[in-house]
């Protein structure tokens, strides 16, 4: 978030110098991402937001020296965004996730990724390797259950709302790492450094004895049916960490039917004690060598069963021995087909998955183009399925010619479609890149196109953020490609927030990464639903041309507050919704707690980048009694009689020396004022006032307003 405002990333420049940190001589030039060696580890700071091939570049030859060092045993990788959220879902680097990660993984020293970005604590483990994904979440933000779209991964162990810290202790000469997670709490359960977390990973370390499904299968069974895995047992000290099921009716698992993959601890969602910082733990008395298969989940026929097991060391054991079992009695009809992608390159392989197939010797999966009908066109590819109800069919070679196709599931050597078709693309991989992220109002956006398929009537089109692309959502302009590289030139874009995206042949099937840029400097406008509120009163905001990014979030500041920071007397997200409006709530990090003038302004992802119009309000105190008992504030001014009689003086009183007071009318006329008070009592004369409401500022050490109704 340092490049975020106007200093960017100027005041670190200054001060630290990341471009000069080497390793083996190898550097990236810069400073957003670097590696460096300490004893025996090898740290690799990627950056999650400057992906690309150059980056790409660096990291493989640093995975190249790594692994011809002996002095290097361990590697480390960390980025900004994480590899996996259970909060806030698919705000993660799937770069780091779908690159970076697998390229370290190739290496048996790398230990663990370190991933922010998201403000609590997490771990994970990755299913085939031995290594630890973790959010390490430093304070600065509250991050709780309820606040975010939320999803429970199979790849995350626990998530806790946390604001924590780790300590990574290496033993050089045994070859042991041992992290331990310490939480200072948050906002509504402090701590001192409390141990929350603790996992290790020890080197050559035997792995689990292997398992075996202990069910006798002699008969068909019907569902539900338990499968029973043998007790965990090991040559080491470890203790049993996850298990993992996989069910098929392929005798090679090349489709999986179900799969139990379960963590002995499963640390997700609120506790049901209303506490929104506690976590539950959903597995807690769960036999995970046990796994049932639910009634009607899975079609009748022969399945496959195998299970193993895996230990807080992240050793996994060998598979059971297979077993099989044929269910009766189910009933399950919905014929599903799915591709691997949506694009491919030219020859490469296609994988179609079937699944509850009728089950008829000549059911098939054809490929054919786009508009061609399959009762009159011959097929470009077609794979009989031998009676397999489910399975993949693969077409190896892939198809040559570049365009749009469709895959189709076909039942008895007929043309009867018993799924829903799956289209996809055949070509280059298209990338579209601005000259800018930012254009001004009546500039021209630059828009750079390479590896295009460059088909009859391809496009490029301009979208306001949010929006998808149809004949319900017209673009904002577009200009079609005749080339397959090249520039294209849009101008009189409104300010607001954009993304261009290539589209196929005069229609709407987007290809490639969509390129965004924004029009215009303050683009989001934003306004609420009333310029004064009671104390405690929801307060709804409502916008348009947000940037659509997912902790965009809304900031109430006092007027004092002129430069906004952590001094906020409220945040709230909203999920990234490009046009709507939010209602905010409560005084816990919702609308203010103090009468004062505020203002509200939204942000971008999670920064202090101003994106929107500040909508300024005033907060007043509720109505006050009619003697001095109960028309106290709670800070301590009183405003009595009230309700007032005209011609009855008002007194004020204050335990702080008044300074100014302020008399206005409902719609904000100033109609007296008098300063210089010095005391801190007043008597405010009505005689003048019909009836109606008043606002009354005092001026003390604070400002306090204060409602006066005359009756």
């Amino acid at each position: 978030h340092e490049t975020y405002g106007t200093l960017g990333m100027s005041s670190y420049y200054a001060h630290f110098f990341i471009d000069e940190l080497s390793y083996k001589n190898i550097s990236s030039g810069n400073e957003n991402y670097y590696a460096q060696q300490a004893g025996n580890v090898l740290f690799v700071s990627l950056s999650s937001e400057h992906t690309g091939s150059a980056q790409q570049t660096w990291l493989q030859q640093i995975m190249n020296a790594a692994a011809a060092d002996n002095t290097v045993q361990w590697i480390i990788s960390l980025s900004h965004r994480p590899y996996q959220a259970e909060q806030y879902v698919g705000d993660i680097s799937t770069w780091v996730r779908n690159t970076a990660v697998p390229m370290l993984t190739a290496s048996d020293k790398y230990i663990m990724h370190i991933g922010a970005h998201h403000h609590l604590y997490h771990r994970g483990q990755l299913k085939n390797s031995p290594n630890y994904q973790i959010i390490s979440g430093g304070t600065a933000w509250d991050q709780y259950w309820g606040m975010s779209n939320e999803q429970d991964f199979d790849d995350v162990q626990k998530t806790l709302t946390d604001w924590t810290y780790q300590i990574i202790e290496v033993d050089v000469n045994t070859g042991k790492m041992d992290i331990e997670s310490y939480s200072i709490g948050g906002i509504y359960n402090k701590k001192n450094s409390v141990t929350v977390d603790s996992f290790h990973r020890y080197k050559n370390l035997a792995k689990p004895t292997k398992p075996a499904v202990t069910n006798v299968f002699t008969t068909p069974v019907t569902l539900p049916l338990t499968i029973n895995g043998s007790n965990f047992t090991t040559t080491t000290t470890e203790l049993l960490n996850t298990t993992q099921f996989l069910i098929s009716k392929t005798a090679d698992f090349s489709v999986i039917d179900k799969e139990f993959y379960r963590d002995y601890e499963n640390w997700f969602g609120k506790d049901g004690t209303g506490n929104p910082d506690v976590t539950k733990n959903l597995n807690a008395g769960v036999d995970i060598t046990k796994a049932t298969i639910a009634a009607n989940t899975i079609t009748n026929g022969i399945y496959y069963v195998k299970l193993r097991y895996r230990d807080r060391n992240l050793e996994w054991s060998e598979w059971s021995d297979v077993k099989s079992f044929q269910v009766i009695g189910s009933v399950v009809s919905n014929p599903q087909l799915v591709l691997n992608k949506t694009e491919y390159l030219q020859n490469e392989e296609i994988l179609a998955t079937y699944t509850d197939g009728p089950g008829n010797q000549q059911d098939w999966v054809g490929i054919y183009k786009k508009g061609q009908n399959p009762t009159t066109t011959t097929s470009q590819q077609y794979k009989y399925l031998n009676g397999q109800t489910s399975g993949t069919a693969n077409f190896n070679t892939g198809l040559a010619t570049k365009g749009q196709y469709f895959a189709g599931f076909f039942a008895n050597n007929g043309y009867t479609e018993i799924a829903g078709r799956k289209s996809f693309y055949v070509g280059p991989k298209v990338l579209l890149q601005p000259t800018a992220d930012s254009y001004p109002v009546g500039g021209t956006v630059v828009i750079n196109y390479t590896n295009g398929p460059n088909l009859t009537n391809d496009w490029i089109g301009i979208y306001k953020m949010g929006q998808v692309p149809g004949a319900a959502n017209p673009s904002a302009t577009w200009s079609y490609v005749t080339t397959a590289a090249g520039t294209k030139n849009f101008t009189g874009l409104p300010k607001g927030y954009y993304y261009a995206t290539y589209l196929l042949e005069d229609g709407y099937t987007q290809i490639g990464e969509k390129a965004f840029f924004k029009v215009g400097d303050i683009v989001t406008d934003l306004w609420i639903n009333k310029p004064v509120y009671t104390l405690g009163e929801n307060i709804t905001a409502s916008w348009t041309d947000s940037p659509g990014i997912i902790k965009d979030w809304l900031g109430i500041y006092p007027q004092s507050v002129q430069t906004p920071n952590d001094q906020f007397t409220s945040y709230t997200y909203f999920d990234g919704i490009t046009q709507g409006n939010k209602t905010i709530t409560g005084n816990v990090n919702g609308v203010p707690s103090t009468t004062g003038n505020y203002y509200m302004v939204m942000f971008t992802n999670d920064s202090y980048a101003e994106v929107s119009n500040r909508v300024s309000f005033e907060v007043v105190g509720a109505t006050l009694g009619t003697n001095e008992a109960n028309s106290k504030t709670e800070k301590n001014v009183i405003l009595y009689p009230n309700p007032a009689k005209p011609g009855q003086p008002t007194f004020i009183k204050s335990d702080y020396p008044i300074e100014k007071i302020q008399l206005l009318s409902a719609a904000g006329q100033l109609l007296y004022e008098t300063k210089n008070v010095n005391d801190q009592k007043f008597s405010l004369v009505n005689e003048n006032l019909p009836k109606g409401v008043y606002f009354v500022k005092v001026h003390t050490r604070k400002l306090f307003t204060l409602k006066l109704i005359i009756e």
